[in-house]
Formats: structure tokens, C-alpha cells, sequence
């Protein structure tokens, strides 16, 4: 409903007549930041996205450190960003404000409206019609976001993206380049605070008093294509790595302690550590000290892949290649099909790889 409203020569007379349309002017993406005072990026909903984009924030905070940088997020991220620098302020929401109808999404809309903007930077690859809508009714001059004829009525200025096969974090440095920035995302790692990785550290050692050993972090959650390996193989693998590698294991979940969580915990019996309820940031920071990371196509496998842990990710036939980071030298992809096993020996050989790789 709200792309037609776009569409129709009326449905833009009403938006602009309840102040709800962008200020047409010409505009130059010539690397002169000096031009813009008040930047907000719209986020998907999804943490991995949020990682993602963070280079970009960064690169626009180096180059131009007055300048106003704004996200806009689900209120359970708020926890995580809150804590980065780079970012000037935070626009919190939770999915119910996003319906047409909803009082509390006009009011979002009023409240990014008054900020001003002179740039918004859509996060998500496919045209979602209510973030696409914040965009346009933000009244800001320059709109980026993924090329979609849909968004056509929304945006002023795009990216090719489509199929391309290339991992979903390489989108940021394309829209970095509008403004004269740019940066290798085969490179690029999250950093947390010192006193992050100390806490995380100690909770580990109280657990693990033997440094040496490896520590496996787990999510057997569902992934980003609503999928995830069978719960008995995802144990059975993981259960022989611990044995192989002498290691110990932690779960994780982004949901607490999920029907999954319990299930891989029952089944790996002594081999799981116990760990406290964590906030976000506690939690990824923990995450950010294992030696070995396992997971589907999950927020926390890419959240561990930015944060440079070793990584081995079980995809299936439903994860898109857009997910799949192939140029990091310390991650490994393996793609299971129905009926078919995951050979110990390949996995072994790609623990393998991934445990002993030089830095990308």
C-alpha cells in the first residue's frame, strides 16, 4: 500500500501536504563531506547488517568527525550501538511501529522528519516499503539505498547489487564510494572494549581454568534461510571436534536459552560450560574469545566472522551466497543437502584450515 501511495501523483500530494516529502535539490556525490551536516542509516532489522555497515560509519566519522551520524534500529540492538563511538544518537523502534496505520509510525516518521537529514542510507538489498517510506518522508535530498524498479518512488540514488554472489558486507563499501570513502571488508574487524574482553576473559577462565584448551562457541539456532542442520548431527559433529581437539563448548543464542540450545546442551552432556545470562555486547564480546566458532547462517556466525574468530559455518541449499564470506581466509563454509552427511574427514580438514590460517 504505501509504494502505491508513491506511485499516484495524489498519494504524494497528501504526503507532502502532511509535510511527508523529500527537499528537491540537485546534489553532488563528490567525496565533499563538508556538504552534508546530518547523515541516518536505516537498518534491516538485522544484527548482521548492523555489523556490516559499521566500516562505514567509521570511515564517515574519520573524514568528517562534526558530522551528525544517526542510526535508526530495533530497540534490541540498542545495546550493542549504543556503546560506538562513531555514532552520534540512535532512532529506537520496535516492529510493531512499522504498519501504515500505526499512530506510533507516524510519529516515527515525524520524529526522523525533524532531525533534518541530508542523507539516508537504506541498509537492507530488497526494497522493505515501510523503512523505504522513512526514507522519503525524512525529507532528505540524497535517498541511497539497493537498486529495485519498486523503489523507484523512494530513492534518488542507488546501487546495482542483485545476484551478484558477493558477500552481503561488501554492500556498505559500495555506498561508501558516493562518498569518496572506501575500505577492504576482507580486512575490516570489530573491535571491542578493553574492559569487554577482560570480563569475557575472566568468565572464561572461572569455567576453564586450563588456558591452553580450545573453547567452542555454538549456535544451533535457525538461520537467515529459515534454516538449520538436523539438532542429533549438529551434536554428533561438534561432539567430535570437542573429543578430536580436547575441547570445551559453550552455546550461544541470540534468544537465550532456546528449544535448540537445550537440546545441543543435553546431548553434549560435560562437554558445555555453563554461562550466565548475559546482556548482547557481553554475550558477542564472549563470543569474540573462542578459539572455534560453529553455526549455521545465523546474526552470531556473522558476527563472529567480523570479530575475527575462526569460523565454521553448516549453510543449506535455502542460504544465499549473499551470506557466504569467501575471502576470509580463518572461515569455512560447508553446504549440507537432504540426506546427505557431512564427512567427518572434510570437516576435519576444514577445522583444520580455518585453526591455522594466517590473518586475511
Amino acid at each position: 500500500m504505501a509504494a502505491s501511495i508513491l506511485k499516484s501523483p495524489a498519494g504524494r500530494l497528501f504526503l507532502k501536504t502532511l509535510g511527508y516529502s523529500p527537499r528537491e535539490k540537485q546534489f553532488l556525490l563528490d567525496g565533499d563531506l563538508g556538504r552534508l551536516s546530518r547523515v541516518l542509516l536505516v537498518d534491516s532489522g538485522r544484527l548482521s547488517d548492523l555489523f556490516f555497515f559499521l566500516p562505514l560509519i567509521e570511515g564517515l566519522r574519520r573524514a568528517a568527525p562534526e558530522l551528525e551520524i544517526e542510526v535508526m534500529a530495533l530497540e534490541r540492538w540498542g545495546e550493542f550501538l549504543r556503546r560506538e563511538a562513531a555514532i552520534s544518537s540512535l532512532i529506537l523502534y520496535n516492529p510493531q511501529q512499522l504498519k501504515l496505520r500505526s499512530t506510533a509510525f507516524h510519529n516515527l516518521l515525524r520524529e526522523v522528519k525533524r532531525r533534518s537529514f541530508d542523507a539516508v542510507f537504506l541498509m537492507d538489498t530488497a526494497g522493505e516499503v515501510m523503512r523505504d517510506l522513512v526514507a522519503y518522508a525524512s525529507g532528505a535530498p540524497i535517498r541511497i539505498g539497493v537498486h529495485d524498479p519498486e523503489r523507484e518512488a523512494f530513492l534518488n540514488c542507488t546501487v546495482r547489487w542483485g545476484n551478484s554472489g558477493r558477500y552481503r558486507m561488501e554492500l556498505a563499501r559500495e555506498m561508501s564510494r558516493f562518498l569518496g570513502l572506501d575500505y577492504d571488508p576482507d580486512h575490516w574487524t570489530f573491535r571491542f572494549q578493553p574492559e569487554e574482553i577482560r570480563a569475557a576473559e575472566q568468565l572464561i577462565h572461572f569455567r576453564k581454568p586450563v588456558k591452553e584448551q580450545i573453547l567452542i562457541g555454538l549456535d544451533g539456532d535457525t538461520g537467515l534461510g529459515d534454516s538449520r542442520l538436523v539438532e542429533s548431527h549438529l551434536a554428533y559433529i561438534v561432539g567430535h571436534l570437542a573429543e578430536k581437539l580436547r575441547a570445551k563448548i559453550i552455546l550461544f543464542s541470540l534468544d537465550g536459552e532456546t528449544e535448540a540450545s537445550e537440546g545441543l546442551g543435553a546431548r553434549l552432556g560435560g562437554k558445555v560450560l555453563d554461562r550466565p545470562e548475559l546482556e548482547l555486547r557481553e554475550t558477542l564480546a564472549l563470543m569474540s574469545r573462542c578459539d572455534l566458532f560453529v553455526s549455521g547462517n545465523t546474526e552470531l556466525f556473522h558476527a563472529a566472522v567480523v570479530s575475527g574468530v575462526p569460523t565454521l559455518g553448516f549453510f543449506t541449499d535455502s542460504d544465499d551466497l549473499q551470506w557466504e564470506p569467501r575471502r576470509r581466509k580463518s572461515v569455512e563454509v560447508l553446504r549440507g543437502r537432504p540426506g546427505e552427511k557431512i564427512s567427518l574427514s572434510e570437516l576435519e580438514a576444514s577445522v583444520n584450515r580455518i585453526l591455522h590460517a594466517l590473518p586475511s
